[in-house]
């Protein structure tokens, strides 16, 4: 008597498994495909930006008819209006160009651009990742308690060689090597990077603060560093971070809101002639940023 053959299926538990797997899967691949789809979008829109720029610019060089219309085949990825920031010739940074989503114009008053981020969002600046939100009137940096790397986020604001920058900043957590930074002298901030940077950094050598010099998103050895004091309380205090730049010669000044003792730290080096300032929280960084000043000189 011959036997059928019997083709086995699968048990639900073994089809349970497989779905949990993928479910798993997907949910790690489908954030980090929301986060670079982002960033590529926004990326398009710095290209755009610059683009419209250019034509401007190449405009105003041949003395053709000067004209405000954006070419409309510069179109934002995610839904931004394109505007004139800067139209006049006679004016230093013409011509610039502003985005409603990616790169919208701030307050501005005489020499100063402002952020307090009262108004709820962060309009106006440039993210690296999507780990940047406004919340009740504060900026935030990070994921607590999650290690996730680099987030940057960059500001325009026209500098010149002699200027201020002014931040309110509270290192909530972090562990390891962790801390905030502000850059200063910011170029090419969507692609590699050039730019200084302050360092408020509790994970080096013990606790430090420090200067260094990033070329082509490559972060040098300290220019610039001192030891904070002996007890010192890093988390949980916001703190006052002023950075005065003159010419080629940095200093930076912290101090607790509150009052406390003020640290200060200098460096001199070669000027970059970028115009953004930034902020940055590395590894599980998790601080917020509030009252961001640039005075020009």
């Amino acid at each position: 008597m011959k036997q059928k053959n019997q083709i086995r299926g699968f048990m639900l538990i073994e089809l349970l498994i497989v779905i949990a797997v993928i479910a798993a899967l997907l949910s790690i691949a489908v954030p980090r495909y929301v986060v670079y789809a982002e960033l590529a979008r926004t990326a398009a829109c710095l290209s755009n930006r610059y683009n419209i720029e250019q034509d401007k610019r190449s405009s105003y060089m041949n003395n053709e008819a000067q004209s405000l219309v954006i070419d409309s085949r510069y179109k934002c990825p995610t839904g931004g209006v394109y505007a004139w920031l800067i139209s006049d010739p006679t004016q230093p940074a013409f011509p610039r160009v502003g985005c409603s989503r990616h790169y919208a114009s701030l307050p501005v008053a005489g020499n100063t651009v402002t952020d307090n981020f009262n108004d709820g969002n962060s309009n106006g600046w440039f993210k690296s990742s999507n780990n940047w939100k406004v919340i009740d009137g504060k900026y935030y940096g990070g994921v607590q308690g999650v290690r996730f790397g680099e987030n940057r986020t960059f500001l325009e604001a026209d500098l010149g060689a002699n200027y201020t920058v002014q931040v309110d900043a509270k290192m909530i957590s972090g562990s390891g090597g962790y801390g905030y930074g502000i850059y200063f002298g910011a170029t090419d901030y969507a692609n590699t990077l050039d730019s200084y940077i302050f360092q408020y950094d509790p994970g080096w050598q013990g606790g430090s603060f420090v200067f260094r010099k990033i070329t082509g998103g490559y972060e040098s050895n300290p220019i610039a560093q001192v030891l904070a004091p002996a007890g010192y309380q890093w988390n949980g205090v916001e703190k006052q971070i002023t950075i005065a730049v003159s010419g080629n010669t940095y200093k930076a000044y912290i101090s607790d809101i509150n009052g406390g003792t003020t640290s200060v730290l200098q460096a001199t080096g070669t000027t970059f002639s970028g115009t953004a300032v930034g902020l940055r929280t590395w590894n599980d960084s998790y601080a917020s940023f509030d009252n961001v000043i640039v005075t020009r000189q």
